[in-house]
């Protein structure tokens, strides 16, 4: 194997390659540049998804909280808990399709 000028050996590395107007350096920053800001764009999105997804879920759960303590004992008294179970995880169906059309927008 030979040595070249730049240490390596018998392989050519991304900065050997010439594309005859010298500027491989620029295109390689550039190129840098389009991925991180790839990067950084998925993290402020996935961060604004979570933080949407967060205050939607405290505000479902304050709301049916509020609304169960407020409740008079009488409604307790004539539904059964498994009405008001599946009541509640019907009403907790709608939201991914709410959450889906906040993303559409």
């Amino acid at each position: 194997m030979t040595d070249n000028s730049n240490g390596s050996f018998g392989h050519s590395t991304l900065l050997d390659v010439d594309d005859g107007d010298g500027n491989q350096l620029l295109y390689l920053w550039i190129f840098a540049g389009f991925v991180g800001a790839a990067l950084t764009s998925v993290l402020v999105v996935t961060t604004a998804y979570f933080a949407y997804t967060m205050k939607i879920s405290v505000n479902i759960h304050d709301q049916m909280f509020q609304s169960i303590v407020r409740a008079p004992t009488k409604f307790f008294d004539t539904n059964p808990p498994g009405n008001v179970n599946f009541r509640t995880r019907f009403e907790f169906a709608v939201i991914p399709s709410a959450e889906q059309e906040w993303w559409r927008i």
